[in-house]
């Protein structure tokens, strides 16, 4: 057996696919490569080889198996043993006829005889691999025929798998197969057998040309041809007798297949309304079961949270503030409040009677500074009379030439003393020069001290107002301090977040804007600036993105109680964040530059409302002049509409080539992006150092009064050096005044001297000096006199001051100790009270979600039920259907069946 194509020719006329032969073959090597189709060099065989052939009372063979190689096969043996029962039963199992082996007319002569055996099996197995491989899904690597030959005349084929599982037992796919594989049984050229090639080689021309006819199967093809001309004449005619006969049915036919199609349409149509129908149903029970789910999700998260507050209200109820602190701080400020009370008291006193005792004193020195300013010029006059009278003296000396000795001596004395008094007058001078610098630097200092300590009174009030302020932040948590965008914010945002967890809201609301907005990292040194370029009310503002939740927004603002333009309203649609060409000018920033806007809704609307990218921010006003202002054509342009400049926050405008300076009156503030707990740390720290400036204040007024002392002092010496100085003046113008008269009685006889007039004058201007002085030494007498009281009553000042700040500082430790206690009860009263009512609200909910659960619940078992009794009911239909169209195809088989047995099926 040539199993990898055709067979080829040899000595034995039986050698060919499989059939016995006695004898060797030998053939020409190259006469073999012409003649046979090979596989390609390394290709394995794959579909329709022969594997395996089996047998079962069949022929000589009881039971035999023969397993094929993939190539050539040779069988031998005896006469008789059985060599060619192997190739016939290759061709029975194959679909041959049993003439066609030449060992028997008929299938039942080929079943073995020699037992008692009913029926002979045979089995061929064919290799089912590659891509020439038949139904290779269905029967693997491996297509088993088997054909059954029974004696009463029975059998068949069947096709198995490469699991001996039968697959088909259709003559059709066993012919398929075989032509699909060119196996051909019949054909002499696939299988010569002994008689065949007897024919072939030593036979007459009419055989020759029939065994021609039969390999090439024309033979076949014209039996058939004829067979079919014959059939298709029968059928001809039988068919123009059935036309005939079927013509009058047709048009029955014709018009009950029309009500057929209608009726089938409506079966359809009626078939896809119960199937919406029941659709329909299931989409209702499913809506209404996600429905449930939801509620019961809402119910489940309701109950955890009622049971975390339970519990988070239990442990609150029992750790309540202590009360005994706050009692026993009560007391103490009661007791301080008496003490401080009193002490100011006494110190509102004490400042009045100072105040009596000081307003003398300073009228008297008031006097005094105008006395010494007239003692010096009256001064002036008297040295330049002297000045005058002595030239006279000399003159006349002079002119005279007197030997009177006596005379000359009186004279010479007299210069002696005016010199003296000159020169005593001089340290006068400098002494009273000495005291009004004292005075004038005493004045000048007891003002300053004034001023401290006015400042250090407003930065007290200063320092009570950050404590107020630090108590404020503390009561408010560690959250954004909204309420410095508007008091009512706070409520307002929380308003607006009931509404949203409720779905009041179709869209989103954003505010306050300042809320929403933070200062870029490095950026904070802008921060009080850019507050003042934008506006306030901007900052409080409250954006929508969706137009209809205007009037929910408007509800919520009017229970909030807001003024007219508090915490106004705006519609924004949404939309990309602008595209803003940025400010490439070293030392200036924008409005818009220095801020972190995380929504491009808020950005758009700084840009849109407040034009914050035309708003610049500069260290100083010279800075932005220079960097920003530039003239083109005789005329200032700039790249910003206007400018705000540190440290106040003042800001120019440019228009029209005219730039107008705009003043701030607001105070600079830095809330944006700011937390509770900033603001908290920044109001400490602020407290601190007005502490600290507070603190150097008193230091410096203490030092202050300590060189004002000083200063009375050593007015004291200055005062008493000036008194002894004019006491020794007015002895030597008395002396001076006896000489004069001296020399008057001396010079009777001589030629008077006319200096008369002169003489007068120094006189008058001595006596006016000597007024003067004792004037000042009086008023002065009396400033020494009060002095002594005056500075007693500053020292007890000062002593009850001191001691009002401890008080004061003790009772403000104890005010916050309280209010910080205070506000410690009420947080808890009120988280508690709060609580409350919120595990309140949660059982009414818990209890309304119940209620919902329960009731949902409901209508999905309603709903179910009827979604299945739909399907049940289109269930019953079909199946009625079923069995009319089985009855009706009965009808027409001429069965004789019914379909009565439906009317046990009809509605229920």
């Amino acid at each position: 057996d040539d199993n990898r194509g055709r067979g080829r020719k040899g000595d034995d006329p039986d050698y060919a696919s499989g059939d016995d032969s006695d004898g060797d073959a030998s053939v020409d090597d190259d006469q073999s490569v012409a003649l046979r189709r090979i596989n390609p060099s390394g290709k394995p065989p794959e579909a329709g080889i022969i594997v395996k052939v089996y047998v079962e009372n069949f022929m000589c063979h009881k039971k035999m198996s023969v397993d094929l190689c993939s190539n050539i096969n040779f069988i031998n043996g005896q006469n008789g043993s059985g060599k060619s029962a192997v190739l016939a039963a290759i061709q029975i199992c194959l679909g041959a006829g049993a003439a066609r082996t030449n060992r028997a007319k008929s299938l039942q002569t080929l079943i073995n005889h020699n037992g008692k055996a009913t029926h002979a099996k045979i089995r061929v197995k064919l290799l089912n691999k590659g891509s020439d491989a038949f139904q290779h899904d269905t029967y693997g690597d491996y297509v088993t025929v088997e054909r059954i030959i029974d004696r009463g005349g029975g059998g068949g084929y069947k096709l198995l798998d490469y699991q001996d599982k039968v697959r088909s037992k259709k003559k059709a796919d066993l012919d398929a197969m075989l032509d699909l594989f060119n196996i051909q049984v019949e054909n002499p050229v696939a299988v010569l057998d002994q008689e065949e090639s007897k024919k072939f080689l030593m036979g007459k021309q009419e055989d020759k040309y029939a065994f021609f006819c039969k390999a090439t199967e024309l033979e076949r093809i014209d039996r058939q041809y004829i067979s079919t001309l014959d059939h298709v004449e029968d059928l001809e005619i039988q068919r123009g007798a059935m036309m005939k006969s079927l013509r009058p049915q047709a048009e029955v036919v014709q018009k009950l297949k029309g009500e057929w199609d209608e009726c089938q349409k409506l079966d359809k149509i009626e078939s896809k309304i119960t199937k919406c129908r029941i659709h329909a149903a299931w989409a209702l029970v499913n809506d209404q079961e996600s429905a449930d789910a939801a509620v019961m999700h809402k119910r489940d998260r309701i109950q955890e949270e009622h049971a975390k507050l339970e519990e988070k209200l239990r442990k609150h109820e029992e750790n309540p503030p202590s009360e005994e602190a706050a009692q026993a701080d009560d007391e103490k400020l009661k007791q301080l409040t008496d003490e401080a009370n009193k002490a100011k008291e006494y110190k509102d006193e004490l400042e009045r009677e100072l105040k009596q005792k000081k307003k003398p004193q300073q009228r008297l020195m008031t006097d005094v500074s105008q006395l010494k300013k007239e003692l010096k010029r009256t001064e002036k006059n008297l040295k330049a009379s002297k000045a005058n009278l002595q030239e006279a003296r000399d003159a006349f000396l002079n002119k005279k030439g007197s030997n009177e000795s006596e005379k000359a001596k009186i004279v010479e004395k007299q210069k002696e003393l005016e010199e003296a008094i000159e020169a005593n007058e001089d340290k006068h001078k400098k002494y009273a020069k000495k005291l009004d610098e004292v005075v004038e630097s005493y004045e000048a200092k007891t003002e300053d001290m004034e001023e401290l300590e006015e400042g250090a009174k407003r930065l007290y009030g200063q320092m009570k107002d950050k404590e107020g302020l630090i108590k404020e932040l503390n009561s408010q948590g560690g959250s954004t301090n909204l309420a410095v965008f508007g008091s009512k914010a706070p409520l307002l945002v929380k308003l607006v977040q009931r509404a949203m967890e409720k779905g009041a809201f179709k869209g989103q609301v954003y505010g306050p804007v300042g809320a929403l907005l933070k200062m870029k990292a490095g950026k904070e040194k802008w921060a009080k600036l850019v507050e003042v370029a934008i506006q306030p009310l901007a900052l409080s503002t409250f954006i929508l993105d969706n137009e209809a939740d205007m009037m929910v927004m408007k509800r919520l603002r009017k229970e909030t109680q807001c003024r007219t333009h508090e915490l106004p309203l705006l519609y924004m649609s949404p939309g990309p964040r602008y595209d803003v060409r940025a400010l490439n000018v070293q030392g200036i920033e924008t409005a818009l530059s220095v801020l972190d806007v995380k929504k491009d809704i808020i950005f758009n609307f700084l840009c849109d409302n407040q034009r914050a990218e035309r708003k610049g921010l500069a260290p100083s006003k010279s800075v932005s002049e220079d960097k920003l202002i530039t003239m083109q054509n005789g005329k200032r342009v700039s790249q910003m509409d206007e400018c705000y400049f540190a440290p106040s926050g003042d800001h120019w405008q440019l228009k029209n080539g005219n730039l107008s300076i705009r003043s701030n009156t607001r105070p600079l503030v830095s809330n944006i992006g700011k937390d509770t707990d900033a603001a908290l740390k920044e109001a400490r720290d602020e407290h601190k150092e007005l502490e600290d400036e507070h603190r150097a204040k008193r230091t410096e007024i203490g030092t202050l009064k300590k060189t004002i002392a000083e200063e009375k002092k050593l007015w004291n010496q200055y005062n008493k050096s000036a008194k002894s100085l004019a006491s020794d003046i007015q002895e030597q113008k008395e002396e001076l005044r006896g000489l004069a008269e001296e020399l008057e009685e001396n010079a009777e006889d001589d030629e008077e001297e006319d200096n008369t007039e002169l003489l007068k004058e120094v006189e008058e201007d001595e006596e006016k000096v000597s007024e003067l002085k004792k004037e000042i030494e009086e008023k002065e007498a009396k400033i020494d006199e009060e002095a002594p009281e005056v500075e007693k009553l500053e020292s007890k000042h000062e002593e009850e001051e001191v001691r009002n700040q401890k008080i004061t500082a003790e009772i403000d430790e104890i005010i916050a100790r309280i209010e910080e206690g205070a506000s410690l009860r009420q947080n808890w009263k009120e988280k508690l009270e709060k609580g409350k009512r919120k595990l309140a609200s949660m059982a009414v909910d818990l209890t309304a979600a119940e209620e919902e659960v329960n009731k949902l619940q409901s209508n999905v078992d309603s709903m179910i039920k009827v979604a299945k009794t739909l399907l049940w009911k289109e269930e019953r239909l079909l199946k009625k259907k079923k069995r009319r169209m089985r009855a009706i195809q009965g009808h027409k088989k001429g069965d004789g069946s019914d379909d009565d047995d439906d009317d046990d099926d009809d509605d229920d």
